[in-house]
């Protein structure tokens, strides 16, 4: 699979379910129809940061079962091993993710906001690669 046929797959298998619920909990809430669509592309650039992350951590575990995750595929398209590529992505999803929040005008977006930093991108920086057995 090419790299845009994965982000694809990825945004309507992993993304889609936290965009529904930032878009149903707005709602729910009592937030504008204007709100309610800028929490849901939130929730949506959130959720598609969070899914390169965890393809981040989660390579050694496909090179073991014989998937290919998204850092294989990007690597594979030319982008270096994949990993800063797939970081780079989660920092700008993140950044236009934060950007509706701003948009939707909400006086929590700010506890939202700091939410989601570590929800898309923290983990990225603390991961070790896995040592080989015997080490």
């Amino acid at each position: 699979m090419d790299l845009a046929g994965y982000l694809g797959v990825a945004a309507a298998k992993h993304s889609a379910l936290t965009a529904a619920a930032c878009e149903l909990g707005a709602l729910a809430a009592g937030a504008s129809r204007n709100q309610a669509d800028h929490l849901r592309r939130f929730g949506n650039d959130i959720g598609l940061a969070r899914t390169h992350v965890d393809d981040v951590l989660a390579l050694h575990d496909d090179l073991v079962d014989g998937c290919r995750g998204l850092r294989l595929v990007a690597a594979a398209a030319g982008d270096g091993d994949g990993r800063t590529w797939c970081e780079q992505q989660a920092e700008l999803l993140l950044a236009r993710g934060l950007s509706h929040l701003r948009q939707a005008g909400l006086v929590e977006a700010d506890e939202l906001a700091g939410f989601a930093r570590p929800v898309a991108t923290g983990r990225c920086a603390a991961v070790v690669p896995p040592q080989p057995a015997g080490r």
